[in-house]
């Protein structure tokens, strides 16, 4: 029932749902349609299309010998000065809440901002289901307690069929397509429902805070 469409690709989609990190990174479920490789764009040039690296990072710069509080003084302003920016809205404010140091900084600068401001919480969402007890994952444990701490409810992410059949069947070309998609799409579903216009993330994190 998931692949009767003709045009998804069975076993890439079988792939995909058993271990969503392990697919090759041009393709899609469609197998009509192969998209370019991340940091990588399509260059249109004189009769011939390219492919080229829109990001050149190169090697990135290590500080060292940095306190921890000399580090949360330099990075504080900028995240506080990047939430006040995108938080410019009528509508309510959504924050994504995975346990992890990005996502939780993320939504404490917000959470403060608002709360500062006379303005709703946001509204927190995470990317796990809802579980207890011993079937809770180690993320969901430092997601509800990264949620206590903040006095933040965190709506979970149930993801049904569904969901996921709309994600397979998706047009690649239109939406973007990733791993963590399929549960993102389901984020911002609910959260849209609610009246967030604004989704603030912790996504990229990783390249500045580092263990």
């Amino acid at each position: 029932m998931l692949f009767r469409s003709p045009h998804v690709d069975g076993s890439f989609a079988v792939m995909f749902l058993r271990d969503r990190w392990a697919w090759h990174p041009t393709a899609t479920f469609d197998s009509r349609v192969s998209r370019v490789a991340p940091g990588h764009v399509a260059w249109f040039g004189d009769r011939r299309v390219d492919v080229r690296r829109w990001w050149p990072c190169g090697t990135p710069r290590t500080i060292r010998g940095l306190s921890l509080d000399d580090a949360v003084a330099r990075i504080a302003p900028v995240v506080e000065a990047s939430v006040r920016n995108r938080a410019r809205t009528s509508g309510l404010v959504g924050v994504h809440v995975s346990g992890g140091l990005d996502s939780g900084l993320v939504a404490a600068h917000t959470a403060r901002l608002l709360r500062a401001d006379g303005r709703p919480d946001p509204v927190a969402c995470g990317w796990t289901p809802t579980l207890t007890g011993e079937s809770a994952t180690k993320e969901e444990v430092r997601l509800r307690a990264t949620a206590t701490h903040l006095g933040l409810e965190v709506i979970p992410c149930n993801l049904t069929v569904d969901d996921m059949r709309t994600y397979l069947t998706q047009d690649p070309v239109d939406l973007p397509f990733e791993n963590t998609f399929p549960y993102e799409s389901a984020v911002l579903t609910g959260a849209a429902a609610r009246g967030v216009t604004v989704m603030l993330s912790g996504w990229g994190g990783d390249e500045i805070v580092s263990s």
